[in-house]
């Protein structure tokens, strides 16, 4: 079994990778193990497999983006907190309608292993400007935010109490943007440090969907969908 040592700073190519990308979170840890037991099946038995690692997926065509993870529990944290955490680095969330779209074009492709993110990132610092329009809410530095976010439950009570655990209980995770640093050979992220940046250079290749000059960047309008939705399911608090 052929795997790549990822040490470097550029994003991993469509290749088995060492372990030593995953460790540290349960969840990208599951995911490793998952995908060579997928490789061990391909390689022992007739079965053809391919690999999907998908980037962060964004909500669908009315919005609905599930409130636990994240990005809207991040959101829902800054609604209680009055600010919006800033930052810096590309976002490449890929709407749900898209990425299903691309998982059809790739089903024959002949790349066992698939990178599915949008292939045209917007900066960190947009989004937040878009959510900030949308929210009226000021963009503070991200250390502000985290140290804010660290000591919610000194600031809010009743109804807010719920948004406020929902950001809370990812505090751990949004600290690690504040370690992943820029030294030399450290990966390359996205989401403000909280993300390896997957490269796309085989999967664009072979996905029309990805290479389609008309797929758009996310913009505000996508804001406004996701806070719609989020607002409709109570995950954040009504105007």
């Amino acid at each position: 079994m052929n795997t790549t040592d990822y040490t470097h700073a550029f994003p991993p190519t469509e290749q088995l990778l060492e372990a030593v990308i995953a460790v540290g979170q349960g969840y990208s840890e599951s995911k490793w193990v998952a995908e060579q037991l997928v490789q061990v099946a391909a390689e022992r038995t007739s079965v053809r497999t391919t690999l999907v690692r998908i980037g962060q997926l964004s909500g669908g065509v009315s919005g609905a983006w599930n409130s636990s993870e994240w990005l809207p529990a991040m959101i829902a944290a800054s609604s209680v907190l009055g600010s919006l955490p800033g930052g810096h680095g590309p976002v490449a969330w890929l709407p749900v309608p898209t990425a299903a779209s691309a998982i059809v074009d790739l089903i024959a492709a002949p790349h066992r292993i698939i990178h599915l993110r949008h292939p045209h990132p917007v900066a960190w610092s947009d989004m937040m400007a878009h959510f900030s329009q949308v929210l009226h809410l000021p963009v503070v530095d991200y250390l502000t935010w985290i140290s804010d976010l660290s000591t919610i439950f000194e600031r809010v009570d009743g109804p807010q109490t719920k948004h406020a655990k929902t950001g809370l209980s990812l505090l751990d995770f949004f600290q690690s943007s504040c370690t992943s640093g820029d030294a030399a050979g450290a990966p390359v992220t996205e989401n403000n440090g909280l993300s390896i940046l997957m490269d796309m250079g085989e999967s664009s290749m072979c996905c029309s969907t990805l290479r389609n000059p008309g797929l758009e960047q996310l913009g505000v309008e996508d804001v406004r969908k996701w806070v719609g939705y989020w607002r409709r399911i109570g995950a954040l608090p009504s105007l």
